[in-house]
């Protein structure tokens, strides 16, 4: 799991105020965990978690896409604006 933690970490980035890849991050200890569940023989968590978080990935994106697109849209147009002399 340790190494899963590095992994994990590797795959947030800062920009400026803005971090990205906290989603990655965490579906990467998820599919660590599922794993490690199958090996231990536990199959019907796995795949009930693996359902899960299918569901909740899926079923969050759009309301994502909604809260934060005006939140990338601003930041585009101030990265535009700043490029213009």
């Amino acid at each position: 799991m340790t190494g899963v933690g590095f992994l994990g970490a590797g795959a947030i980035l800062r920009e400026g105020s803005e971090v990205h890849g906290l989603t990655t991050a965490a579906s990467i200890w998820v599919a660590a965990a599922i794993g490690m569940s199958v090996g231990f023989g536990f199959y019907g968590p796995a795949v009930f978690t693996t359902i899960l978080i299918l569901a909740i990935l899926v079923c969050l994106r759009p309301v994502e896409k909604r809260l934060f697109h005006r939140t990338k849209a601003q930041a585009k147009a101030e990265a535009v604006e700043l490029k213009i002399p």
